[in-house]
């Protein structure tokens, strides 16, 4: 079933971001989207969004938590999309795991399945590194990261890099801004969310 989330923008250099995270961070977790090709081209926007929906599927029946996050695209039209993307962190049922290898599994079959260029993965412990892995499991890139939120913007910025080279077309993401679902507010609407983690964001809005 379809959910309409209500998003809550995340500015990456707020000082309680990396304590935020801090916990869901140390664990593990990995960085994926379905959404590909430009969403400039007619129906291309709507076949995104059925295959991040499938996308959504496949993580809950996995077992692993997450949460979605959206970046902003623009396109030299001046088409704003909010593209999503799922950090999914190395809980099963909310017990952490002994290590990430079934997460680090988990990402590679799905970014294959979804014909994705590249996955984020932050293997568990203390260390802030993580790291850009291709398809093929071959590790692109290696970053210093304080949260998942961090990650997601350098996954967003690799994304729209590999995406202008491809297609030649002028692309423009809004570096250093996220977007987070906000936490439900009623037992129904957690009841639409299954397998997902909330965050108690101070909302000023």
């Amino acid at each position: 079933m379809s959910y309409k989330y209500r998003l809550k923008e995340i500015i990456l250099d707020e000082n309680t971001l990396s304590e935020l995270f801090k916990y869901s961070s140390e664990v593990g977790y990995i960085i994926i989207s379905a959404f590909s090709g430009s969403d400039g081209v007619s129906g291309i926007l709507d076949h995104n969004l059925e295959k991040s929906r499938s996308l959504k599927s496949d993580i809950r029946a996995s077992g692993f938590a997450f949460i979605p996050v959206w970046g902003d695209f623009i396109e030299d039209e001046g088409t704003t999309i909010k593209e999503q993307a799922f950090i999914v962190f190395n809980f099963v049922k909310r017990i952490e795991q002994e290590d990430s290898e079934e997460l680090y599994k988990l990402g590679l079959d799905l970014c294959k399945k979804y014909d994705q260029e590249a996955i984020i993965y932050k293997p568990i412990g203390q260390e802030r590194t993580a790291h850009y892995v291709g398809s093929d499991g071959s590790t692109i890139a290696t970053f210093s990261t304080a949260s998942p939120a961090t990650s997601a913007d350098v996954y967003f910025t690799n994304l729209n890099k590999s995406r202008e080279k491809e297609s030649g077309k002028a692309f423009a993401y809004r570096e250093g801004h996220v977007y987070l679902a906000k936490s439900p507010e009623t037992v129904a609407e957690a009841y639409l969310r299954p397998g997902e983690i909330y965050f108690r964001i101070r909302d000023d809005s």
